[in-house]
């Protein structure tokens, strides 16, 4: 025995209206950054670089993105970069690609003075050339004068990444190698160090994956696409792994220093997950 429900009827048809796209497109807003100085102290993480250089190719602004020419988006995205960046002790500095003629020259790398040159609509340092290539190897005469571990940080929109410009960071990351030297020694000739002097990092508009046309899995150095890097958190993330290598760990038993319960333990002993001795000594 069902009970019946009277209803009236009603003759209607549905429609589909156009997917309101007004929020996915509102790109340039207000932006919180995470303090990257906070977790570098918390975690005793180490610094990876002496020097930084920032090449913003903003390029044309006639194409939009995003509801807003890519110009002001990729303009964007390196300003929430600068506003993530931790207070290190590094030289190097942050450069447009314009024809103007500035002087060029290596100082303290002050993300305080970058923005404020941002904030008061003044243009950075310009490289005195509109060619992305060009204005590479321009920085690659800078880094060789600055000496030291260098991290260079290209801003520009993806399809502005031709043959010309993979043949300028291969040449940058050759004079990184060429100044790190070789030791004669009787067995071998081996290079100092470990690792590639000079990292490359690239943030690419205009596309939702990131193109690696820079990346070379024995090199230093990553891309991002900026819808990837855009946010508050995934910015702070991004500058850290440019930034710093892994925690200290001053014992050298694997256990991270901000981790370890016992920071001086013995060479050779077996230890627990909390850094501390697994088996008391043998009398």
């Amino acid at each position: 025995m069902e009970r019946l429900v009277d209803s009236p009827e009603k003759q209607s048809s549905t429609q589909a209206g156009d997917y309101e796209l007004d929020l996915y497109k509102r790109s340039v807003h207000l932006f919180d950054p995470v303090s990257v100085d906070d977790i570098a102290t918390s975690e005793r993480l180490q610094s990876r670089l002496d020097n930084l250089f920032v090449l913003v190719d903003d390029g044309d602004n006639s194409e939009l993105y995003r509801g807003v020419p890519k110009q002001v988006y990729v303009y964007e995205i390196f300003r929430r970069f600068n506003l993530s960046m931790p207070h290190l002790n590094l030289r190097g500095g942050a450069y447009r690609l314009s024809d103007d003629k500035d002087e060029l020259w290596v100082g303290p790398y002050s993300s305080r003075e970058i923005q404020h040159k941002i904030d008061s609509n003044r243009p950075l340092t310009s490289l005195g050339t509109k060619s992305l290539a060009e204005g590479i190897e321009k920085i690659t005469d800078l880094a060789v004068s600055a000496r030291g571990r260098t991290g260079l940080v290209i801003f520009t929109d993806w399809q502005n990444i031709t043959a010309q410009e993979v043949e300028a960071v291969a040449r940058f990351r050759q004079r990184g190698e060429a100044l790190a030297g070789f030791n004669v020694v009787p067995q071998i000739d081996s290079w100092d160090g470990s690792e590639n002097p000079y990292c490359v990092f690239a943030v690419g508009v205009g596309n939702a994956m990131s193109r690696s046309l820079f990346d070379q899995a024995d090199v230093c150095g990553f891309s991002e696409a900026a819808d990837k890097v855009a946010q508050p958190r995934d910015m702070a993330y991004f500058v850290r792994k440019i930034l710093y290598t892994t925690p200290l760990d001053s014992d050298g038993d694997g256990i991270y220093d901000y981790q370890d319960q016992c920071p001086d333990t013995p060479a050779g002993r077996i230890i627990d997950s909390f850094g501390c001795l697994r088996f008391e000594a043998e009398e």
